[in-house]
């Protein structure tokens, strides 16, 4: 009997709590572009927790997407919204954990036996690097951030080593997340950097900015404490003394969100600021063309994608001196940072960038050619194909 050929194209196994719900969803999008690019070498198939709207099982783009249920539709909340702000928010979440993980691990053990899985692609050393190492299926462990800074204490420390020790390759989106690992005792050489990607030379693009008349401020990420808005509000009211008409637009939703409409009532700031809530990523290109300036302080960052969106948009940035962004901003001098959590400084670094518009719009076109080199999807989707590559070839023990 003839023996079948071999498939074309290896199964690859994606693990993720951060995934489009559906089509036009506002949630970061980077685990599915990353997916569909790697549709032409893989046969890519993604496992990620469900939602009450989501659908259990489709495809989008070429990626078969499997959705699993932990609990009845009105408790499915913890994953999509930041999992680690949910549980610090919400002592009740906890008691989710424990179903998550369950369904989780069973979901995985179900679809390896039913597909031959050459590889899994965790995104998130904790829980899903762990899962998909103890599968045994060679693996590539992706962190992003919160799964290194947010999750502390001996055991994840232990948990970490273990799961660098046992994959078959790690990668951190920056390289501070590698010097973090690196300090909680995880093994320097089995750790690259390999960031995510931004649709630079199509969707984040420097086009037709709208005249206005007076300072346009923007803001776009999720509404949770770490990223610093209620320094930005603070900020806020002292740049309006100097520009009496500045405006600033909030784009994102998020646990804090109840929280900053009142302390906005509160500064006096209700006429100056507008909440837009979450958008898809097609949406924020215009937002940032239009805007003079995009404001990041986040207090801790992994990565900060939205840092190179708005630079590849040809917007100036101010941005919280922390090393994520400073390793994303590495040769960009359209970018002015401030200590992070220091509103003052915060104040007289909007005021340098408002003082010179012109100057610093300028600089964003040096900004962009280092965006479309390092970060724009073509050259990071390449380097995990090849890294997969690799993968597909380990053997466990």
């Amino acid at each position: 009997m003839a023996k079948n050929p071999p498939l074309k194209r290896p199964y690859l196994l994606v693990l993720t709590t951060t995934f489009p719900r559906w089509c036009g969803d506002t949630l970061p999008p980077f685990v599915f572009e990353l997916c569909r690019r790697l549709t032409a070498q893989f046969r890519v198939v993604v496992l990620a927790p469900h939602v009450s709207g989501s659908q259990r099982c489709e495809r989008m783009s070429g990626v078969l997407v499997i959705r699993f249920r932990y609990a009845p539709d009105a408790w499915e909340t913890l994953a999509y919204s930041g999992i680690t702000a949910r549980l610090n928010k919400r002592r009740s979440a906890w008691l989710l954990v424990p179903a998550l993980l369950v369904a989780f691990a069973y979901a995985l053990c179900v679809l390896l036996r039913r597909r031959p899985f050459a590889a899994i692609h965790a995104h998130w050393l904790l829980p899903l690097g762990l899962l998909a190492v103890l599968s045994r299926v060679p693996t590539l462990a992706t962190a992003h951030g919160t799964d290194v800074f947010a999750l502390r204490g001996q055991l994840a420390d232990a948990l970490r080593r273990y799961v660098v020790r046992r994959a078959a390759a790690i990668t951190t989106v920056s390289e501070a997340l590698r010097q973090r690992l690196v300090a909680t005792g995880a093994l320097a050489e089995r750790i690259t950097v390999q960031p995510m990607g931004i649709e630079a030379c199509h969707l984040f693009t420097p086009g037709f900015r709208r005249n206005t008349h007076f300072p346009h401020l923007l803001f776009v990420g999720r509404l949770v404490e770490t990223k610093g808005l209620l320094v930005l509000l603070t900020a806020l009211t002292a740049v309006l003394e100097h520009h009496p008409k500045v405006s600033l637009e909030i784009i994102g939703d998020g646990l804090e969100r109840d929280a900053l409409i009142t302390q906005t009532k509160a500064l006096g700031l209700t006429d100056y600021i507008h909440f837009v809530g979450a958008l898809p990523n097609t949406a924020l290109p215009e937002f940032y063309r239009n805007a003079d300036l995009a404001i990041f302080p986040s207090l801790i960052e992994g990565f900060g994608l939205v840092l190179t969106e708005a630079m590849a948009c040809g917007c100036p940035v101010v941005a919280s001196d922390l090393p994520p962004f400073r390793e994303l901003a590495e040769g960009c001098p359209s970018v002015a940072f401030f200590p992070p959590g220091d509103s003052a400084e915060l104040v007289a670094a909007i005021l340098e960038v408002l003082a010179n518009p012109a100057a610093w719009r300028e600089a964003t076109e040096v900004s962009r050619r280092f965006i479309l080199e390092r970060y724009d999807w073509e050259p990071v989707s390449q380097g995990y194909s090849a890294l997969l590559q690799q993968v597909m070839k380990h053997v466990t023990d």
